[in-house]
């Protein structure tokens, strides 16, 4: 399996299954946040052992924030499919879903890659043009973002130039002053 752009082609599985169950306005942020209203509903996390260039296994994680009703001790805005629909989510029904989702997604990426979902996935990114700061490590990069490549890396504009980035610890944030 191709392992370019695996985590955003997740993302968008976790999408259409919570879209299916009724949430509206969700949309994705770069590499792995589902986020409804500016809120987090759902992220994504892969794990890796083995050798990328040769052998590998991945395991797909996802958290999505089901029927949560109450502010804990979470350090972010956070919504839940609960709070988004105003219904109780049954979880088999969720799971069902993200299953068929994940089924599709994975099959089409395995044929072809990200480049399959590239532009889906654009359309789906909610800081799609905005301004940004990219955060890898102690180093901060400001830029604009104008999505995508096909192997899923971000592009972004930074003092008139187009650089990708992509793998390792990196954070994306709304510039303060955007």
């Amino acid at each position: 399996m191709q392992l370019d752009g695996l985590s955003l082609v997740v993302g968008l599985a976790v999408l259409n299954a919570m879209r299916g169950l009724g949430v509206v306005g969700g949309g994705l942020k770069w590499p792995n946040d589902v986020l409804v209203g500016g809120r987090k509903i759902a992220g994504i996390l892969l794990e890796l052992s083995g050798d990328p260039a040769d052998v590998c296994h991945v395991v797909i994680g996802v958290g999505i924030n089901v029927n949560m009703r109450s502010e804990g001790a979470i350090d972010q805005p956070w919504t839940s499919m609960r709070l988004e629909t105003g219904v109780l989510v049954n979880r088999n029904d969720l799971v069902n879903g993200l299953n068929a989702q994940l089924d599709h997604y994975l099959r089409v990426h395995r044929q072809g890659g990200f480049q399959s979902f590239q532009q889906e996935w654009e359309l789906a990114h909610l800081w799609q043009g905005e301004d940004v700061c990219l955060s890898a490590g102690a180093q901060s990069i400001e830029g604009r973002v104008l999505g995508v490549d096909s192997r899923g890396a971000l592009r972004l504009l930074v003092d008139g130039v187009e650089r990708q980035y992509s793998g390792g610890e990196l954070s994306l944030r709304l510039r303060d002053d955007s």
